[in-house]
């Protein structure tokens, strides 16, 4: 039970204090805002052209997700303490991050425009865009705190050049990043421990990537091919591989069996294969069960 109170223009949880808007600025609505005790608001599809009633919440309201076009930024701008945000859906106006100064955590979900202040929110640890427009990071060069980035369907990216700036960088997930090809800059990443690359398919991985010795889950996936998995042989702290819906060019994955912390293996065997890893892959789920690792900031599953 979450103790769930439903109206028609909002939506309330008690026990995860959530409340969640939509349609308009209704008088039931300014009285939920006013007397609920909530640390996540959710406004949903609607009008909001005057949020102003936000600024008497600054200090209590942490996280902020947004699935409407058009809203007064000016009101969400008032909460200068808000931690998380989060935005499902195209913003038709102009957002201006600059107030938002302890922000740490960033999702632009729906297309990437006038955005340009998010560059230098220096808080960020948790950054996800869709559809980035830049050829590389270097723009993102001044968010020296990020812990997770995740790019999506970003069309333009063909480099990962300035990533060598995150050096607190945990997670990387990139997907659907069509003309990627250079990602030599995540070898300098010292503490990485998840890599996770999907439907990149100009991608190779040619370089060794053994300086990653931290790293814990690796995903490479729907790539159609990689060259080797040679470049990741030295990366002993590994405990989940997995490589789907593409081909190993050169057919060596006998080395897996020799990753001394491998708990997982998700593989499927092609005939040029060095060797088949199907009973080694069983061995690894009777001894581990379907192992997944939890981290303090992030599932890597």
């Amino acid at each position: 039970m979450h103790n769930l109170i439903i109206k028609e223009n909002y939506t309330y949880c008690e026990n995860k204090r959530v409340l969640s808007i939509s349609g308009m600025l209704t008088q039931d609505v300014s009285l939920a805002l006013k007397e609920f005790d909530f640390n996540e608001l959710r406004i949903g599809v609607g009008t909001w052209d005057d949020l102003s009633i936000l600024s008497s919440l600054n200090g209590k309201i942490e996280k902020i997700v947004i699935n409407a076009a058009s809203i007064d930024w000016d009101g969400i701008s008032s909460l200068i303490e808000v931690k998380s945000l989060i935005l499902t859906d195209y913003m038709k106006n102009q957002i201006n991050f600059s107030k938002l100064v302890n922000l740490s955590e960033l999702r632009i979900d729906g297309r990437e425009e006038n955005i340009e202040q998010i560059y230098t929110i220096k808080t960020l640890e948790n950054v996800r865009l869709a559809n980035y427009k830049e050829v590389n990071l270097s723009k993102l060069e001044k968010l020296h705190n990020l812990v997770i980035l995740e790019l999506v369907d970003s069309k333009k990216l063909s480099s990962l050049e300035g990533i060598k700036c995150f050096t607190k960088l945990q997670k990387l997930n990139v997907v659907c990043c069509t003309k990627l090809e250079d990602v030599d800059g995540v070898k300098s990443l010292s503490k990485l421990k998840m890599l996770r690359i999907d439907s990149c398919k100009k991608v190779r991985l040619t370089d060794d990537f053994s300086s990653l010795t931290n790293l814990k889950y690796l995903g490479i996936f729907r790539q159609k091919e990689i060259l080797s998995l040679q470049p990741f042989k030295g990366c002993r702290s590994l405990e989940i591989l997995m490589v789907a819906d593409l081909k190993v060019t050169d057919g060596k994955v006998q080395f897996i069996k020799e990753l001394p912390n491998l708990k997982k293996l998700i593989l499927q065997h092609k005939k040029h294969y060095d060797e088949n890893l199907t009973s080694f892959k069983r061995e690894l789920l009777e001894k581990f069960g379907d192992y997944e690792i939890i981290e303090k900031h992030f599932s890597m599953v």
